[in-house]
């Protein structure tokens, strides 16, 4: 890509350090601006104990928040990133310590400038059958949060979302179900802010065969799981994966 606004993103990593490294070596050799990461950031467990929580707890402090810090440090780009469902909720102190020192930005109801673009991000997703439930809201809950920024997508406008939106080709289990959020749907219909970054739904994109969809004018993006993209956000739809 020639633009010299391009983004890379990449969500549901699941504490994977091969994926986490060949995206800052992307982020380093590129013309990218910013790196953004959609939540499921730290390993994934089977269960809600103590060990859990510590496990993802140790990832976060010694190996991702003084990776991204060396990032930051040696090539003055910035990293923006959130919890998705499978994050132990407890250990986000360790982010907000992070985003307190510069180290990073928080995406999740916050809103942060890139170039032109203002961003935002929302961790919640709408109920489960998985084991963690601190990143899940009942759907009555989620409209309720969104409500209070829907007049606030102004041109040139990307929100991430953990979750994608209900009935799209980014929400799609190997069931054929449709398992999104109907109060993103909602927001994204009303709200119209000019891209969505998806997650959370793993194989959708293989399954419907599509990584993007539009509801409206919005373009809306779930490029599937750990799967690095580049985003050309002078023209968003276009939409190059690294591998």
């Amino acid at each position: 890509m020639e633009s010299k606004n391009i983004i890379l993103f990449v969500t549901d990593l699941h504490g994977d350090v091969s994926v986490y490294e060949e995206l800052f070596r992307l982020g380093a050799g590129m013309n990218v601006k910013a790196i953004i990461i959609g939540g499921d950031i730290t390993p994934f467990m089977m269960g809600t104990g103590e060990e859990n929580i510590a496990i993802q707890r140790d990832f976060i402090k010694t190996y991702l928040i003084p990776r991204i810090s060396k990032f930051k440090k040696d090539h003055k780009k910035v990293v923006f990133l959130m919890f998705g469902n499978d994050d132990f909720k407890v250990n986000y102190d360790l982010l907000i310590q992070a985003e307190k020192k510069g180290v990073l930005k928080l995406l999740h109801q916050g809103i942060h400038k890139l170039n032109d673009w203002t961003l935002r991000g929302y961790s919640f997703v709408n109920p489960t059958p998985f084991f963690i439930k601190d990143w899940e809201r009942k759907e009555k809950d989620i409209e309720k949060d969104l409500k209070e920024i829907e007049n606030q997508c102004a041109e040139k406008s990307l929100i991430v979302f953990h979750a994608p939106p209900i009935n799209t080709n980014l929400d799609i289990i190997y069931t054929g179900e449709h398992v999104g959020s109907k109060s993103i749907r909602k927001f994204i219909e009303k709200a119209q802010p000019t891209m969505t970054l998806h997650g959370h739904i793993h194989e959708s994109p293989e399954i419907s065969g599509n990584t993007m969809d539009k509801i409206g004018e919005t373009i809306c993006i779930n490029p599937g799981n750990a799967k690095i993209i580049l985003i050309d956000l002078d023209n968003p739809k276009n939409i190059i994966f690294t591998k």
